[in-house]
């Protein structure tokens, strides 16, 4: 039996049976795998796929160009020698064979999390068996998802593959950050400080982490880095949100310049590397993607103004809400804009929320979805869905980042099941 690899991680590579596949040189082709290798769970109409890829062409210019694609795709992996075939192709689908031997580093890194979320835990929030499941996750992330396609004319595409990315962005963030707070806790200081680099390569403003690797530098010997640690946060924060580090943060840079940092029997073991194992290993969604843009100049300030005196905002009464406060960013559309509404949920001016989640609210194409906030809507009834979100909910200071949210206020349904999700 032939053996296909798809690492779609980082650089796009496609090998069979340990050769590299040349021919995939086109990016129609090698996105046509992509996606027929990540939505692989249901056969996928040809019209929709020609739909994706070529959107702006006729439909029958798009499905002739579909038609040599996947012809060029099927040469490339050798499709017709292969028992069984990596394609089961019929005149109106395509789908990835399940029965073929295909290994997608995609779906292997999804494996992971699901053995952890499945797995009995005795005693810690992170025992040693999730612990390792968690880094085999962390080691096949060696890159942003799909960062060598681009397909300009595509917003389908491009939405599937921001929404694929972030989901699995986070998932990795949250890998590395629990694996560093555990071998912080258990005295492994050279994997702790391995995993927590490559967390803030990663989430650069994440306190938690420069915390975190300061502690593990002062405790193995190493103050002055632990010090200029403090100082690269310091820099950062003020650069990208025009804040200061958290008193938290500070407290802890003062007690390495000082020398009153306490140490254990181990010397890593201490009382606020169990606490950061904790809050890892059980914290609160708290979801907020990467900005998309480079900062720019001004931000800062417009961004204390948001939140102190409400500034560059308008109150928007979409029913009368005596407890709740809804603030629109009103602007033309641009990545800017976005990186500002984040920077916003990212300040400590906000941090009274017990959670913070950013939603995409553009991919979604029917109005009558939106209330469902991007979790499932596409397969579940919307009714059952916005009361399981109220429930959950209710009783909680949740502050929600709604990405497109002019879609919303288009529609007075919507808008009312908006309403009922925020006074939930």
């Amino acid at each position: 039996m032939a053996r296909l690899d798809i690492a779609l991680l980082g650089s796009v590579r496609v090998t069979l049976d340990g050769q590299a596949v040349a021919e995939l040189r086109y990016d129609k082709v090698r996105a046509l795998l992509a996606y027929l290798a990540v939505e692989n769970d249901q056969p996928h109409s040809r019209a929709a796929l020609a739909a994706l890829l070529w959107p702006d062409a006729p439909e029958s210019a798009a499905r002739k160009s579909f038609r040599n694609a996947l012809a060029t795709l099927r040469q490339a992996i050798g499709d017709t020698g292969a028992q069984p075939p990596f394609l089961l192709i019929t005149r109106d689908t395509v789908q990835l064979n399940p029965a073929a031997d295909i290994h997608l580093d995609v779906q292997a890194f999804d494996e992971c999390f699901t053995a952890c979320e499945q797995h009995p835990h005795v005693a810690e929030p992170l025992c040693p068996t999730c612990a390792t499941n968690l880094a085999q996750a962390s080691d096949l992330y060696h890159g942003v998802f799909l960062d060598q396609i681009r397909l300009d004319e595509s917003l389908e595409w491009d939405e599937w593959v921001l929404i694929t990315r972030e989901r699995l962005h986070r998932q990795v963030f949250d890998a590395l950050t629990q694996l560093a707070a555990y071998h912080e806790f258990h005295g492994q200081s050279v994997l702790a400080r391995t995993y927590a680099w490559r967390a803030l390569a990663l989430e650069p403003l994440a306190e938690a982490m420069h915390r975190c690797l300061m502690r593990i530098l002062a405790n193995t010997g190493q103050r002055n880095a632990a010090l200029a640690q403090y100082q690269r946060c310091q820099k950062i924060l003020t650069r990208e949100l025009g804040v200061e580090p958290a008193a938290e943060t500070t407290a802890l840079y003062q007690r390495i310049r000082t020398g009153r940092l306490e140490k254990t029997a181990d010397a890593t073991c201490t009382s606020q590397a169990r606490a950061c194992f904790d809050m890892h290993a059980a914290s609160p969604l708290n979801i907020l993607p990467d900005a998309i843009t480079p900062s720019i100049p001004g931000r800062a300030t417009s961004t204390r103004q948001l939140n102190g005196q409400g500034a560059a905002t308008r109150q928007v009464a979409l029913a009368d809400w005596s407890d709740t406060q809804l603030r629109l960013l009103a602007h033309p559309p641009s990545g800017s804009m976005i990186r500002f509404g984040l920077a916003i949920a990212a300040t400590p001016q906000d941090a009274i929320a017990d959670e913070v989640c950013f939603v995409a609210l553009a991919p979604v194409r029917d109005p009558a979805l939106i209330a469902a906030l991007g979790q499932g809507a596409h397969t579940a009834r919307t009714e059952a869905l916005t009361a399981r979100l109220q429930e959950y909910m209710r009783n909680k200071t949740l502050q929600l980042v709604l990405d497109t949210f002019e879609q919303v206020l288009a529609s007075t349904t919507e808008r009312s099941a908006i309403g009922q999700l925020l006074v939930s």
